[in-house]
C-alpha cells in the first residue's frame, strides 16, 4: 500500500514540475522581452554619449582655430554653402548669413584647418561628423546691426539606424534637411566666435 501511495505521489510530483516550468516560461517571456530592451536602451544611449562628446570636443578645437583662418576652401570635399545661409553665395565678405569661404581654391602648400565632412569609427558605430562656419550678426546696446560681427560655427555628428550603411553626411546637400535617411540619429552643437584679442564686443567701429 505504500508503495502504491509513493507511486502515485511520484505521478504527481512531476506534474506540479512540468506546471510549473511551464508557469515559469509564460512568466518569463515578457521579463526577458524587457531585459533585452534595457540592454538595447542602454546601448543607445551610450553611442548618443559618445557622440555628444565628439561633438563638443570638434567644437572646440574649431573655436581653437585662428579667426581668419575658421572656414573652408571652396574646393575642399564635403563644402557646402547651404547651411543657414541667406543666399547661396559664400565668401570672405562678412555677409549675414553667408558660409565663411576662405578662397575658391585651396592655396598651394595649405593643409585647410576645418574639414567640411569626417568620418570616425568607435565601438562598432561609423559616426559622421559634418562642419559649417557662417557669418553671424550682432546688436549693440542702441539696436545697431553689425552685419558679419562673428562667426558661427555648428557641429553634426550623426549615425545611421541599425543595420544601415553608415552615412556620408548628415544632412541633404540641397536642401540641409537632417535627418537624410529614416532612424537616422544626430547631435548638434553650435557656438558663436568672436576674434580673440578685441576684448568684448563694442559694436560697429
Amino acid at each position: 500500500m505504500d508503495g502504491r501511495r509513493s507511486g502515485a505521489e511520484d505521478g504527481f510530483t512531476l506534474i506540479e514540475l512540468v506546471v510549473a516550468l511551464a508557469l515559469f516560461a509564460i512568466l518569463m517571456a515578457p521579463l526577458a522581452e524587457v531585459f533585452y530592451t534595457s540592454i538595447g536602451t542602454s546601448s543607445a544611449d551610450r553611442v548618443r554619449v559618445v557622440a555628444i562628446a565628439m561633438a563638443s570636443r570638434t567644437s572646440q578645437q574649431m573655436a581653437s582655430v585662428p579667426y581668419a583662418s575658421l572656414g573652408f576652401y571652396g574646393d575642399q570635399a564635403g563644402f557646402s554653402t547651404g547651411w543657414e545661409s541667406g543666399d547661396a553665395t559664400s565668401d570672405a565678405t562678412p555677409d549675414s548669413g553667408n558660409t565663411v569661404e576662405l578662397s575658391a581654391t585651396t592655396p598651394a602648400g595649405t593643409t585647410p584647418p576645418v574639414d567640411p565632412v569626417s568620418h570616425t569609427t568607435q565601438s562598432g558605430t561609423t559616426f559622421t561628423i559634418q562642419r559649417f562656419v557662417t557669418w553671424a550678426d550682432a546688436v549693440t546696446g542702441s539696436g545697431r546691426l553689425d552685419e558679419g560681427a562673428y562667426k558661427r560655427t555648428t557641429v553634426l555628428v550623426c549615425w545611421p539606424a541599425t543595420g544601415t550603411l553608415p552615412l556620408s553626411a548628415c544632412t541633404n546637400s540641397t536642401s540641409q534637411v537632417v535627418p537624410v535617411q529614416p532612424g537616422q540619429h544626430t547631435v548638434q552643437i553650435g557656438s558663436a566666435v568672436y576674434p580673440g584679442g578685441l576684448g568684448p564686443y563694442q559694436g560697429p567701429g
